[in-house]
């Protein structure tokens, strides 16, 4: 095969065809020190008609598992050394792997793909234990209800094609994978030209092709075989599912309609209907199922980009006070108007401008730019991507009513339910761990790894650290009313990113109001008294623009992404919906539902239901020990009154913060923003800090069981330390090497998943939750029920070994690469780069702060980390929850309290 060339100018991407077959895509973007290299094989799960089920899902794990070259754990041990990041994933069509490294070493990435592009060992040992993980990741996911739903509705909706059988596959797929199955299929198609790499960021891209072929160009191509491409009969009648399961709180609804593949002309107007019918709040679903109807609890519509024919889905939340039928029916008369022309042409407009600033903004990143050109060259073409906004902005009202009608007729429709099984039945709280019933079939069957799949490996040398420390220069202004105002000009997109920080949070809830910062919050962003109701929402949306709040303990983040050329809308808007908020009866009765319906839906989750006793537990009276939301009996009493009460006490312009970050000049927004703001006032609250929590001094032990779960959630810690502790960088470190490392090489998933195959999911952070008041220690794990007390008997001992022994210098240095690796990542979008002015601002840092960090991190010395371990987790006194499936733990639990277990 001659070598082919193609540079596309508007987008800078440079295309090459080496002679055996790879495609390659070079796209410099010297933003920032950053590197993104993914490898898309053209693979997926919809192309293993002649293979195990799952069988695409399986490799993909299995290639992290071992090459000659580079043995089980080293492709994570040299990204952690190197400071990157790196993952991968499989759907449909493709599976993708990927690597972030910083500039001055992402060359590592090449080596290791070419490498397990064709010599993964995939010995017999490592499939076994990696199989036991996959199991984990199966029963993670039929905890999940509307998993089971979605599958259950593409089982029903496609009769033959393959993209009908999930990407995991089933327990049995799993269970009978063989060696020589999952060879064939690598050999089959994991070759050269069968992929797609992709290099974006910070490369001179003459040099990087260099290597490329230097990697690349001795791999042989191979035979493809021929790619089965089945054609789905056209349903001619409605079908219908009914699923029940006992987790259930509340009624969930999933339509789905054969839909066309990224390349037929329909993909546009398509794409378009999705927008206008669940994206933002005054989507035509959303306004008229949620909002005015009230049948709902929330609605989202769902196309894929897919090679071959697939589904556009409807899914829909549903009310427990509120038969599905109704829901339904409702879902109906709202198509049926678009269907008929009977729909306001503005929805098109809007649906066009947010699609421009979704597309902007899925290029903000290097990562977000190689997944774009690389998934669409595994499907059809890069290129699909140069006219795509072109294309889009073509579509008119008479397309979108077409598509609608033709494609989401009812006799074309699978419809899916979702019910309780049980309502009365399905959740028990044992706190005394009661123990009932046999063991399951996942407990006869299931066979623990063994211990010799430890092994040691060499220490490479390490690269130096990346000392790269962006100086992100800021507009600032502090007005007299006691506000902050902060700019910052990045014109690499024509985007924005705006949000305040007001410091008022679930910390001012007063007792037996939790939740009332949160509802206020919610209540505040549905209408002002220029704009009431949805007309916020319609005029923000038209500009393609969106907004989010979010409530934590210490304040409320109120956030706005926008394309550049509306500034000053935006600008103004913000300010009214801050000082003029209409706080409407109806609104807040709106809102009070939502939220109440969404605690309930979270009663399903065995996660919510262990975080939530995790917290009360660990907490006791400080308000941190209640979720943000609130608790249901906290929520329904309260009124418009308490909500005009907290906003006048808490909401107001003293220590109010504003960072922006966009393509803008920085001098003229803040001369707008210093114009706009400067007339707001101050609130009127005197906030009294709470007494602040302690450290437990014994071990507690709670169990929650959770009827249907075939899993357990796992979480054991105690009270952490504040952001601004002197140990903070000690602590970082100590969260490397003990739980939150990248991909597995910390000791917990190492031990964990690697090499016992106990928990898919497993970690542990103390820095993770610190803000301005102490966060946790936690270490978790999800985990079939069996091996729960395995599992926490392993994590103690992991604390223990790290107390008594230690961190070795190795671990040190590795973790300081990595920090420093892993630092011009966290300014890439706007959002991360308002995020970090905010944070400056609100722990009051200097300018030089990332450099003072870097200087505590070089001080360092491992018995400085272990002596921070010692002082910081407490193994005699921890709080243990666990929330699932029956863990057995009646008989255990006083030997865990005595210190015996």
């Amino acid at each position: 095969m001659s070598e082919q060339s193609n540079l596309a100018s508007s987008t800078a991407v440079q295309e090459t065809i080496l002679p055996n077959g790879l495609r390659v895509l070079i796209k410099q973007d010297s933003a920032l020190p950053v590197v993104t290299v993914m490898l898309w094989y053209h693979t997926g799960s919809g192309n293993e008609t002649s293979y195990s089920g799952g069988i695409s899902h399986f490799l993909e794990h299995m290639l992290f598992k071992g090459t000659l070259a580079f043995p089980r754990g080293e492709i994570d041990r040299r990204t952690l050394s190197g400071g990157g990041e790196n993952n991968a994933y499989t759907w449909l069509d493709n599976t993708a792997y990927y690597f972030n490294f910083a500039s001055d070493r992402w060359e590592i990435a090449l080596e290791i793909e070419a490498d397990r592009m064709r010599n993964c060992l995939l010995e017999s040992e490592e499939i076994e234990a990696e199989r036991q993980v996959i199991l984990e990741e199966w029963r993670t996911s039929q905890d999940d209800a509307e998993e089971n739903l979605w599958e259950a509705v593409t089982a029903a909706a496609l009769s033959q094609h393959p993209y009908r059988y999930p990407v995991l596959g089933s327990e049995q797929d799993i269970r009978e994978m063989r060696s020589e199955d999952l060879r064939r299929y690598y050999q089959d198609w994991y070759t050269p030209n069968n992929a797609t790499l992709v290099i974006v960021g910070d490369i001179q891209p003459e040099v990087a092709l260099e290597r490329v072929r230097h990697y690349f160009e001795p791999l042989k191509a191979g035979t493809l075989p021929l790619r089965m491409r089945i054609q789905e009969p056209q349903p001619q009648a409605e079908k219908r599912i009914l699923l029940r399961k006992a987790e259930v709180t509340l009624p969930r609804l999933a339509v789905a309609w054969p839909a066309p593949g990224l390349t037929h002309p329909d993909y546009y107007p398509l794409t378009l209907l999705q927008y206008i019918l669940a994206e933002g709040m005054s989507s035509l679903l959303y306004q008229e199922l949620v909002e005015d109807r009230q049948v709902a609890s929330d609605v989202d519509a769902s196309g894929f980009e897919t090679a071959q024919p697939y589904l556009f889905w409807i899914l829909v939340d549903g009310l427990s006070a509120v038969p599905l039928e109704a829901t339904e029916a409702a879902l109906w008369e709202v198509l049926a108007k678009i269907q008929a022309g009977d729909w306001d042409p503005a929805h098109l407009l809007k649906a066009r401008n947010q699609i421009l600033t979704d597309f902007h903004l899925s290029q903000e990143t290097t990562e977000d730019q190689a997944e774009l050109l690389g998934e669409l060259d595994s499907l059809a073409d890069w290129r699909f991507m140069l006219d795509y906004v072109e294309r889009i902005q073509a579509v008119q009202f008479q397309d979108i009513t077409r598509v609608a009608k033709e494609l989401l007729a009812p006799e074309k429709r699978t419809v899916g339910w979702l019910l309780p099984e049980d309502p009365e039945a399905a959740l028990e709280e044992s706190p005394e761990g009661a123990y009932s019933g046999s063991g399951g079939i996942s407990e006869r069957l299931h066979t623990r790894p063994q211990a010799s799949r430890i092994q040691s490996f060499t220490q490479h040398e390490l690269p130096k650290p990346h000392l790269w420390f962006p100086v992100l220069e800021a507009e600032k202004r502090v007005l007299p009313n006691g506000m902050t105002l902060l700019v910052h000009e990045n014109r690499r997109i024509p985007t924005l990113s705006l949000e305040i920080f007001i410091p008022s949070g679930s910390l001012h809830d007063p007792l037996g109001q939790q939740g009332l910062a949160n509802l206020t919050a919610a209540v505040l962003i549905k209408g002002t008294l220029q704009r009431p109701g949805l007309a916020l929402h319609r005029y923000l949306e038209s500009m393609g623009g969106s907004l989010s709040i979010v409530t934590g303990l210490s304040g409320t983040f109120l956030g706005l992404e926008i394309l550049a050329e509306y500034l000053e809308p935006a600008l103004l808007l913000l300010h009214e919906i801050m000082t003029s908020p209409a706080f409407a009866q109806i609104e807040l009765e709106r809102e009070k539902r939502l939220i109440l319906t969404d605690l309930e839906a979270y009663e399903e989750q065995a996660s919510y239901r262990a975080s939530r006793e995790f917290y009360r537990q660990v907490y006791g009276a400080f308000p941190a020990a209640w979720p943000e939301t609130g608790l249901s009996e906290t929520v329904s009493p309260l009124g418009l009154n308490d909500l005009q009460a907290f906003y006048r006490n808490w909401y107001g312009s003293q220590g109010a913060t504003l960072a922006l970050s966009g393509a803008v000049s920085a001098t003229q927004a803040l001369a707008s923003l210093e114009s706009i703001w400067s007339d707001w006032q101050m609130a009127s609250g005197n906030f009294v800090v709470p007494t602040l929590p302690r450290l437990q001094t014994e071990r507690k032990v709670r169990q929650i069981k959770l009827k249907g779960k075939e899993q357990c959630q796992v979480y054991l810690g105690h009270l952490g330390i504040a952001r601004t502790h002197p140990d903070y960088a000690a602590l970082q470190v100590l969260d490397l090497v003990l739980g939150a490392g990248p991909g597995f090489t910390s000791r917990l998933p190492a031990r964990l998943r690697e090499q016992e195959g106990l928990a898919y999911s497993t970690g542990s952070s103390i820095t993770g939750s610190a803000g301005l008041y102490p966060g946790v220690f936690m270490a978790w794990m999800e985990t079939r029920s069996e091996g729960v007390k395995p599992g926490i008997r392993a994590m103690f001992e992991e604390i223990d070994k790290l107390q008594q022994a230690g961190i070795t210098q190795h671990e040190l240095d590795q973790a300081r690469t990595y920090l420093s690796g892993r630092l011009p990542f966290r300014f890439e979008t706007n959002d991360q780069r308002v995020g970090f002015l905010l944070q400056r601002e609100i722990y009051q840092w200097p300018e030089n702060h990332l450099q003072q960090h870097w200087q505590h991190l070089e001080a360092l010395t491992p018995e400085a980390v272990q002596s921070a371990a010692c002082r910081h987790l407490h193994p005699e006194a921890m709080t243990l929850v666990v929330a699932g499936a029956d863990a057995r733990l009646k008989s255990w639990i006083k030997e865990f309290e005595n210190h015996e277990g």
